[in-house]
């Protein structure tokens, strides 16, 4: 059931989900708090309390927002961020498809504003797809087609991470950052998860690769996920 906080702005719409240590679930641009259709119900049943919000001018979130942004950095786990200031690999255009196609795509949806090159950015994030997915992105286009909806997206075009990576060196509990290996938005998905490392202060941060996975492992392989997440929040409870 939809649940509302209502905050300077806005306001956010949330669901929640079991009971225990509380984790929040925060999706990704141009989508809905439902793409954690599948990872939510397994934290639920290892003992946490999940709340999946969407973002600000998402999902059932409302529009209007000055910004749909946050300045903030990793807490726990971060499911391929863009943490960091991303510089175009024009190596990677050349040599690697996925990337050169999931690039093409997301900078058409950009300038164009175009849900249709967002649907076929989709199709390449998803190397392999959940059974349900004709479903989900035929209602995520519904909700994208909503009078107001894309233009919110795109005020995320606008946002720059170089305020979550300024912000790295000053991580103070454990996280774990976990990348696709097929994930198109970056050449390299484990080097990019390695600079983030790198860039917190030592021993704090761990990279985990999800095989075969694109940009949305907690929804393509969310048996892999939970079991890297899981662990992850047992051994560091009270952190």
């Amino acid at each position: 059931m939809t649940e509302f906080l209502d905050i300077e702005g806005g306001r956010i719409a949330y669901d929640v989900t079991g009971s225990g240590p509380l984790v929040v679930l925060s999706h990704g641009i141009g989508d809905r708090r439902q793409a954690y259709r599948f990872l939510a119900p397994k934290l639920a049943q290892a003992g946490y309390r999940v709340v999946s919000a969407d973002l600000r001018g998402h999902g059932e979130s409302s529009m209007g927002w000055k910004s749909v942004t946050g300045t903030g950095a990793i807490t726990r786990t971060e499911i391929n961020p863009f943490t960091k200031t991303q510089k175009l690999s024009l190596g990677g255009l050349v040599r690697i498809r996925r990337y050169r196609r999931g690039i093409s795509l997301l900078a058409g949806t950009q300038v164009l504003r175009s849900l249709g090159l967002w649907l076929r950015y989709l199709d390449v994030a998803y190397p392999t797809k959940p059974a349900d997915y004709a479903d989900y992105t035929a209602a995520l286009a519904a909700k994208l087609r909503e009078p107001g909806r894309m233009a919110e997206f795109m005020k995320t075009a606008k946002s720059t991470p170089a305020d979550a990576g300024a912000q790295l060196p000053n991580v103070r509990c454990p996280a774990l950052i976990i990348m696709g290996t097929l994930d198109p938005d970056f050449a390299d998905p484990r080097a990019e998860g390695d600079a983030i490392v790198a860039a917190m202060p030592s021993e704090l941060g761990t990279i985990a690769m999800v095989g075969g996975a694109g940009h949305y492992p907690h929804a393509q392989s969310p048996d892999q996920v939970a079991a890297l997440v899981i662990p992850f929040l047992k051994e560091h409870a009270g952190a």
